[in-house]
């Protein structure tokens, strides 16, 4: 059944008689939901789809907003929606509250988030959220521009995917993030972005804290302050994957990452591959790709393939890719083990026992491989201990030696420095260097400044 609504009352109607499986809902106007609006909640499940074709709803002067709709296997698209003078609560987010799940497409969010809140949906979401977009501020933990967090190891098997959105705007909150705040299990970010200004402990441009995650084809721009803080990720937990992603946001920090932040769980893998910060970072313990600032976590497992930074480094203990501290902890029958293979540095270093490649790190690690690597400083500092191998890897100077192993399929070699070319497909534009900042096409680079604008836009595009 198709039900349309062309006013508040209709609205309400729907409210109080929920739309029954398979049926579709579609708004005809824009809505006004101001303090003497009062449970105007809508109920979205069994399939129902709700398609707000891109008119605008105004929360106006709400102090205890709580989603605009409770989402239980059912699909929203087409919103753009104010919150003006409005306060979220109740763990929640814009268009959904906290629990719900389903589907949620092109929707534009713009307003403010305080704790364990989302700019499209709430805590402990379960789904696939595409081409939607959050402008505001965060003031508050364990919150995020697309999805707040969730909290629960339970039903791993239920996914969040996030696709071709964006944040843009201010954070200052402990484990807040661009797209996700605190998130412990099961999450994939593809073609994401953020940009604005992050401020707080563990939090990072797409992702404050997270378990099992795996982030591509993803950027920050956000300039970011706070200890174990990442360009990406803040805080890194158990098993992590971030692919082809960069930061090219500055970063003020103890134990911060160009693109992670600290480890903060024994047991982690976190893998690296084809990812580039350009940054400057300045603070101790830091790394251009990440710190190990929580070096007594043990069985760690980290692995660094093909990535490069260009941003300036200053700092003690810090690295060009790893950045770590001294620590006297002596641990006994532990299995960390780095791999860091056909990755540079190339911005300046300042800083005690900082390195090209890899800061000082004390600790007795069972494996630790740098191979194919180079830098315009030494690689590294106080790695003597048995288990360390530096394999063809050097000074810039021997440059052409040490990158000719390396891949044809992977890297440009014909710059002074060589080039990602996974950053030259038909997703990205304007990577032309090793140095220059590429954009995410098809749509997703979300202008703002068009925000109040961006309905009478679509409707006229459409």
């Amino acid at each position: 059944m198709l039900y349309t609504i062309n006013n508040k009352k209709e609205w309400y109607n729907l409210v109080k008689n929920s739309a029954k499986k398979n049926d579709k809902i579609i708004l005809n106007t824009d809505l006004i939901f101001d303090a003497d609006n009062i449970n105007f909640k809508m109920f979205i499940n069994n399939n129902v789809v709700f398609d707000g074709c891109n008119h605008k709803i105004l929360v106006d002067n709400n102090s205890s907003f709580e989603g605009l709709f409770e989402l239980l296997g059912g699909s929203i698209l087409n919103i753009v929606l104010d919150g003006k003078n409005s306060i979220l609560n109740n763990s929640s987010g814009w268009i959904v509250d906290n629990g719900s799940n389903g589907t949620i497409n092109f929707c534009f969010v713009k307003g403010n988030i305080y704790d364990n809140c989302g700019g499209i949906a709430g805590q402990h979401f379960r789904g696939q959220i595409t081409n939607c977009h959050f402008m505001g501020d965060i003031n508050g933990s364990n919150s995020g521009g697309i999805v707040a967090g969730n909290y629960s190891l339970v039903n791993l098997d239920q996914q969040l995917i996030i696709e071709s959105c964006s944040f843009n705007g201010y954070i200052n909150g402990k484990n807040s993030g661009g797209i996700i705040g605190s998130f412990l299990n099961n999450v994939v970010i593809n073609k994401c972005f953020s940009s604005g200004k992050i401020i707080g402990e563990g939090s990072g441009g797409i992702i404050g804290s997270n378990n099992m995650c795996i982030i591509k084809s993803s950027f920050s721009t956000c300039v970011i302050l706070g200890y174990c803080c990442g360009g990406i990720i803040g805080k890194n937990n158990l098993n992590i994957i971030i692919s082809k992603c960069f930061s090219s946001g500055k970063i003020l920090g103890t134990s911060s990452g160009g693109l992670c932040g600290c480890i903060s769980e024994n047991n982690s893998k976190i893998l690296i591959k084809q990812s580039m910060s350009f940054g400057d970072i300045n603070g101790e313990s830091c790394g251009g790709i990440i710190s190990l600032q929580s070096v007594q976590n043990i069985n760690f497992e980290i692995k660094i393939l093909n990535c490069y930074t260009t941003g300036n480094i200053n700092g003690s203990l810090c690295g060009g890719i790893i950045g770590s501290e001294i620590n006297d902890v002596v641990h006994k029958n532990i299995n960390d083990v780095i791999n860091i293979k056909n990755c540079f540095s190339s911005g300046k270093i300042n800083g005690i026992q900082s390195a090209g490649i890899f800061g000082n790190f004390s600790m007795n690690l069972t494996k630790c491989e740098i191979k194919n690597c180079i830098s315009n400083y030494p690689l590294t500092i106080g790695m003597d201990n048995k288990n360390f191998i530096l394999n063809n890897s050097d000074k810039s100077d021997n440059y052409h030696k040490i990158i000719k192993n390396w891949s044809e399929k992977i890297w440009t070699k014909k710059q002074i420095f060589p080039s990602l070319l996974a950053f030259k497909t038909n997703i990205w534009r304007n990577y032309n260097s090793y140095d220059s900042v590429p954009e995410l096409i098809n749509g997703t680079n979300f202008d703002p400044s068009l925000f109040s604008f961006i309905y009478l836009v679509i409707k006229c595009v459409l």
